[in-house]
């Protein structure tokens, strides 16, 4: 995902804290009566993105090629895909 996209996505993201949802300005903006009470993360900024680990995965990208993570989750082998060759 191109670096502007992802600070798009993460800066627009709000959360609405009586119910925990979460909501984007632009690709999910919240009900009229829902909107006042929305807040912004902390780390839903520019910088913090810029600074991420997703940023480090990418910066790798090229003498990497893409690397694998496995996590487990509750009993369940996974793996996910990082990094995605460009």
């Amino acid at each position: 995902m191109p670096d502007e996209l992802l600070i798009e996505r993460v800066v627009g993201r709000r959360l609405d804290p009586d119910t925990g949802a979460i909501y984007h300005l632009k690709y999910k903006p919240p009900p009229a009566d829902v909107a006042g009470r929305l807040i912004q993360r902390s780390d839903d900024t520019e910088d913090k993105v810029r600074q991420g680990p997703a940023r480090d995965c990418r910066s790798r990208r090229a003498a990497m090629r893409g690397c694998s993570v496995l996590a487990f989750f509750g009993g369940v082998l996974g793996r996910w895909l990082c990094c995605v060759p460009a």
